[in-house]
């Protein structure tokens, strides 16, 4: 019947399943937009390891959960150690992409730069980042040690 103000402390969801129903909006209008779930019922934030399957990894990740989407970025991380010809994956993502989704990154040193582009993306089924180039996956041996970045937005089942 009017606003809801807090003048101190937090906004409690005291059951699971529960949120912030936006329903009562007006949904959007157009051609093939639909309104499935206007329910906000889950927001996270936290810390995840990256962990590489050529070489070594130095370095941390941070990710936000707003429902089902999820932001994840790799800060401080250097690529090190030998490499070997094995496609280039980052593991220990919080949760599990439900499709490929690609996403920005940035490698001191990509050996094929004036050749290839190399792009990160989103594994759909396995908690991973994938490098890849145009045409192909990257491979640890495409890297030398340095700086490496990423930062990939995608949806979770």
């Amino acid at each position: 019947t009017g606003n809801v103000e807090i003048n101190d402390g937090d906004l409690i969801i005291g059951t699971a399943g529960h949120g912030i129903d936006f329903s009562a909006q007006t949904p959007a209008s157009g051609t093939g937009i639909t309104s499935v779930d206007e329910t906000l019922d889950h927001y996270e934030e936290g810390t995840w390891t990256p962990v590489v399957n050529s070489g070594t990894i130095s370095g941390g990740g941070y990710y936000t959960r707003i429902g089902n989407v999820v932001t994840v970025q790799m800060y401080d991380t250097v690529l090190g150690g030998t490499r070997t010809s094995a496609v280039l994956e980052i593991s220990g993502l919080p949760f599990t992409p439900a499709k490929w989704t690609p996403g920005p990154m940035y490698a001191q040193d990509y050996v094929p730069v004036a050749t290839k582009n190399a792009s990160i993306a989103a594994q759909e089924g396995y908690a991973n980042l994938k490098v890849v180039e145009w045409g192909e996956e990257a491979i640890g041996t495409d890297f030398g040690n340095g700086y490496f970045v990423a930062q990939c937005t995608y949806r979770i089942a």
